[in-house]
């Protein structure tokens, strides 16, 4: 399990590299996730003239030990999307696109109820379908939707008399919907269009 998150974590990496003159690259921000008080970042960069590299992270480690609250959430994923019928003008953009994904999942919840859950290394994969429209020039708004498998060991945990109690370990195996995404993408290195029609990268003259 170990070697499994140290490759994805080495593929979320590499899916925000230096951007050359010939990438193109969007950075993204999931804000299903935002309103949940979870912070993430993501990077797509196109491969070719249909395939794009999604790297997204996730992290959240908020403790209160007397307010019996822990909100403590570390995940990442990467995704290789296939986009049927790109236009070379609003690839990343525009479109429709297809994907497979996995990811990792770290957490520690509890939310005052007196009974809590902690997830060492949990992991899971599957595919997505999903589209993008333009908002403008830099930014789009990006609706996917994966389902496939999440499992793990986890330990179930109650507070009682002041301490935290364990009270089982138990293994999820979970089929179904395993990603949601509504993303915020800016698109910082488009092409900047000249007067006379033409467009160079980085508003080189």
């Amino acid at each position: 399990m170990r070697k499994l998150r140290d490759n994805l974590l080495t593929l979320i990496l590499l899916a925000m590299p230096t951007v050359g003159s010939s990438q193109t690259l969007a950075l993204r921000t999931n804000l299903l996730y935002d309103v949940i008080l979870v912070p993430n970042v993501g990077a797509e960069v196109g491969l070719g003239d249909r395939t794009s590299l999604v790297g997204n992270v996730m992290f959240n480690w908020i403790g209160l030990r007397d307010k019996q609250f822990y909100w403590r959430i570390l995940s990442g994923d990467v995704e290789l999307r296939y986009w049927p019928g790109a236009d070379k003008n609003t690839f990343l953009r525009k479109g429709h696109h297809l994907g497979v994904y996995g990811a990792f999942y770290r957490y520690d919840i509890e939310l005052g109820t007196k009974d809590g859950q902690m997830g060492d290394f949990n992991y899971g994969g599957g595919i997505s379908y999903g589209y993008s429209a333009i908002l403008n020039r830099s930014l789009s708004l990006d609706i996917s939707l994966g389902i496939g498998y999440m499992g793990g060991k986890y330990k179930k945990y109650k507070y009682f008399d002041g301490r935290y109690v364990w009270q089982s370990d138990e293994h999820r195996n979970f089929v179904g919907p395993t990603k949601a995404e509504v993303t915020l993408v800016w698109h910082w290195n488009l092409p900047k269009r000249k007067n006379d029609g033409t467009a160079k990268k980085g508003g080189q003259p």
